[in-house]
């Protein structure tokens, strides 16, 4: 998936689309969309890297905000299958992670993220609102019924339909603990 699948006057429409205050979801792949484009890659928040597991995995994602209408009905530790990205560049601090995945259980590889691997996040961006989930890399996550519900509840945010804080947090204001 991915590439460059907007020509000049989509993209244009979609940046006007997101500067009157619409909104934006992107799930796995679209994070490999648009590689040129310096606005899209600030839609998503963040790139994949160069290496990334190619097998689905089962690992554990962590629900970090209980408030947000994407994770607030999830569990504190969702295990479930999917295929893993890594990120060029750790977007934590740009964007408001509401989940991120346990490097330590699955097999990151060498592109690996560390203690803070973020893979749902959201942002106000450029007068609109973006969510992006790194998960649904696989057909049988649109089967499971918590990730159904995570983007039902991504959608009412990206819609305007519930409100919620997608304020970056700067990192070093919070701590990390384990549960």
């Amino acid at each position: 998936g991915g590439g460059d699948v907007l020509d000049a006057d989509q993209e244009a429409g979609l940046e006007t689309y997101v500067e009157a205050g619409g909104g934006f979801l992107g799930l796995h792949d679209a994070a490999r969309t648009e590689p040129y484009s310096e606005w899209f890659g600030g839609l998503i928040g963040a790139r994949p890297a160069k290496t990334n597991p190619t097998a689905v995995q089962r690992a554990v994602v962590e629900v970090g905000d209980r408030q947000h209408p994407a994770t607030k009905n999830l569990p504190l530790e969702w295990k479930r299958p999917d295929k893993w990205l890594n990120w060029t560049t750790n977007p934590s601090g740009t964007v408001h992670t509401v989940a991120r995945v346990r490097e330590s259980s699955y097999q990151p590889g060498a592109g690996a993220n560390g203690a803070d691997h973020p893979i749902s996040w959201c942002r106000d961006y450029d007068g609109g609102r973006s969510f992006y989930t790194a998960m649904g890399g696989t057909a049988d996550s649109y089967q499971e019924t918590d990730f159904r519900t995570h983007l039902r509840g991504a959608l009412n945010w990206t819609t305007r339909l519930v409100r919620a804080d997608c304020q970056a947090a700067i990192n070093s204001n919070y701590t990390a603990e384990r549960l």
